[in-house]
């Protein structure tokens, strides 16, 4: 069961860096390649997965690696507004507490 504890710990940090990127976000955001139509819209959808990440949801987990993937909503967001190389290292802390997560709670 310690494996279960570490990973309510590693949900914990990837809400930090969905926190950390939600907070980059205010009303002059390019999100032109994001797939969200403004702003405020891609907040509410941040917002709704950092809750579902705090309460330990694999299934959102998933959606959210899917968003970090190369290419992905993320790194698009970055690029556009000029702090990718944050992006870089949100992107290897992402990687390693995803791994961590995969370890002990496979993909379904």
């Amino acid at each position: 069961m310690a494996g279960l504890n570490s990973v309510f710990d590693d949900f914990q940090k990837i809400a930090e860096i969905l926190i950390t990127i939600r907070n980059k976000i205010n009303l002059k955001t390019d999100v032109a390649w994001t797939g969200n139509d403004s702003p405020e819209q891609l907040i509410d959808y941040l917002n709704g997965y950092i809750q579902k990440i705090l309460a330990g949801d694999s299934e959102t987990h998933s959606k959210v690696w899917e968003k970090f993937t190369a290419t992905g909503t993320y790194q698009e967001l970055s690029i556009s507004n000029g702090w990718e190389n944050e992006y870089i290292e949100l992107s290897k802390q992402f990687d390693y507490y995803h791994e961590r997560i995969r370890a002990v709670i496979p993909a379904t």
